[in-house]
């Protein structure tokens, strides 16, 4: 996943904080930050 795509699923996260928890703890985002992206 490239650095747009992670930003877009960021943007999206806290946008809509529908499922917040299960969103926030999917395995994208942890990849996100793992990248350094958050």
């Amino acid at each position: 996943m490239d650095n747009k795509a992670c930003l877009s699923l960021v943007v999206m996260i806290k946008n809509t904080y529908l499922n917040s928890k299960a969103v926030l703890n999917s395995k994208a985002v942890v990849n996100c930050s793992k990248s350094g992206t958050l």
